[in-house]
């Protein structure tokens, strides 16, 4: 009888939860590890225990819990926990960005631009570049939207496709562009530093380093190596992994055109050319002369100032009696609390994980120098972006670039490295999270693809993180030498 079914207890989501719980509040009364004080020790056992929990439970309520841990710790108190978490400038600069950012993918200008990049007329009878093009429009459309929206999009293209021309599931091509594209679609969005949870490990790196990150810079070398990554992907599929494209020679992309969004609206092109001026003046004003009156303005609203003005004018602005932008409508789609979250549990933590009075980064220093001791500069490089790169994919990937950071700076500072390219080395490499489900949110999804198997997944996300590797390295060790 219905009335007499048992309800089922998912024990091992309990039993992580609880470990994890534990970890947090308990790691405090283990001994003390040498050169750590007790503060540290809570300090550690809160991030350890959120590191936890983000990989092998959820984001949500782990962050909650974890600024509630922090509130009660030696270092602060509740109410200063708080306001160092949600009163940050990083987290109102996500919200502003995220409302514009959510704007384009409500208002189906991501999908416009996908759709034009993907269905040009050039790649008709050519396969192989039709899977560049491909996956490389969704990249650069993903740096304006959302990398799920995007992801999601193309998806549903692929199976679209795979009916038209004859694939079925499980077939290589097919499995290798699902897979293919949840990597495109997370570097485009990740090559916008302000855009998610990036930005915290950009304060991390601030408050470490005492000088501030030029998101110009990141932007312009991420943007490289995720080109690079991006094309080879495509290039892997006939040359490394020879998958079957001849199913698409006859294909003609104009199908995946939409009739209904061949040209954009005053609304699309109010958020898409808004969202474009947010970058290049974020940009711009960074390599700007400073004496510069525009400058000087921009400096003095910041970019969390600029994001906001932004979003009122779309609001206020009215076209046929209606704002450009419905803010209730777009902040339902648009701001992703869980992101949100990650950084008001994080950026309390960023700075007690290197306060003086934690002893964390003194010892991790004094471990780490011996063994780069007599390295050189490119050989250091090379040794931190592997021990980010497999970390990020073991872990979480906030969690391990904000582990990495204050070990990698001072060591950088002592050794005459540009501290830049290290900062953006460490929170590159730990976008490449796409191994295992617990890497990201983005692999999470992919494993829960049933046309992709966990076997595919990690084979072809490891063939992309080896790319990754292969570019980065010697692009970070060249640009630290100029």
């Amino acid at each position: 009888m219905a009335g007499n079914k048992r309800t089922r207890i998912d024990s091992k989501y309990y039993a992580k939860s609880i470990f994890g719980i534990i970890l947090m509040f308990g790691f405090q009364y283990l001994p003390p590890i040498q050169g750590i004080t007790s503060t540290g020790m809570q300090i550690l056992g809160i991030f350890f225990g959120l590191l936890y929990l983000w990989s092998a439970v959820e984001i949500a309520w782990p962050s909650i819990l974890g600024v509630i841990a922090f509130g009660m710790s030696d270092y602060s108190t509740m109410n200063n926990a708080i306001m160092q978490g949600l009163g940050s400038p990083v987290v109102w600069q996500l919200m502003m960005v995220m409302l514009i950012a959510g704007a384009i993918n409500v208002s189906g200008v991501g999908e416009f631009l996908a759709r034009w990049t993907i269905s040009r007329k050039f790649v008709n009878g050519r396969p192989l570049l039709f899977s560049v093009i491909f996956l490389y429009g969704f990249f650069i459309v993903a740096i304006i939207s959302s990398a799920f929206a995007c992801m999601f999009l193309a998806w549903t293209v692929i199976y679209s496709i795979a009916d038209m021309v004859g694939y079925k599931k499980g077939d290589k091509y097919i499995s290798m562009m699902l897979i293919y594209t949840i990597m495109a679609c997370g570097l485009g969005e990740f090559i916008i530093p302000f855009k998610g949870w990036q930005l915290a490990l950009c304060l991390s790196f601030n408050d470490v380093s005492g000088t501030v990150l030029s998101y110009s810079y990141y932007i312009l070398i991420s943007f490289i190596i995720g080109s690079i990554m991006v094309i080879s992907m495509g290039l892997s599929t006939k040359y490394i992994f020879k998958a079957d494209l001849t199913k698409l020679q006859n294909f003609d992309a104009s199908v995946l055109r939409d009739s209904k969004t061949e040209k954009l609206n005053y609304r699309q092109k109010s958020y898409f050319y808004t969202f474009i001026f947010i970058i290049v003046s974020t940009v711009a004003t960074t390599i700007m002369p400073s004496e510069w009156g525009i400058v000087k303005l921009f400096n003095m609203l910041t970019p969390s100032g600029v994001f906001a003005l932004a979003v009122v004018i779309l609001c206020m602005v009215k076209i046929d009696g209606e704002p450009l932008m419905k803010f209730n409508d777009v902040a339902k789609e648009g701001i992703k609390w869980e992101i949100i979250l990650i950084c008001t549990s994080i950026l309390p933590l960023a700075s007690a994980l290197t306060a003086p009075e934690t002893g964390i980064v003194q010892l991790c220093t004094s471990v780490f120098e011996p063994m780069l001791a007599g390295k050189s500069g490119t050989m250091v490089i090379t040794i931190i972006v592997l021990a980010t790169l497999i970390g990020t994919n073991i872990g979480s990937n906030t969690g391990i670039a904000l582990l990495i950071i204050p070990i990698a700076i001072p060591i950088a500072m002592q050794m005459g490295l540009d501290l830049e390219i290290m900062g953006i080395a460490v929170i590159y490499t730990a976008c490449m999270g796409f191994v295992l489900p617990g890497s990201s949110a983005l692999s999470a999804v992919g494993y829960t693809n049933d046309w992709v198997t966990p076997k595919e997944m990690m084979k072809y996300t490891i063939f992309a993180c080896i790319v990754y590797a292969v570019a980065a390295i010697p692009i970070y060790c060249v640009i630290n030498l100029l």
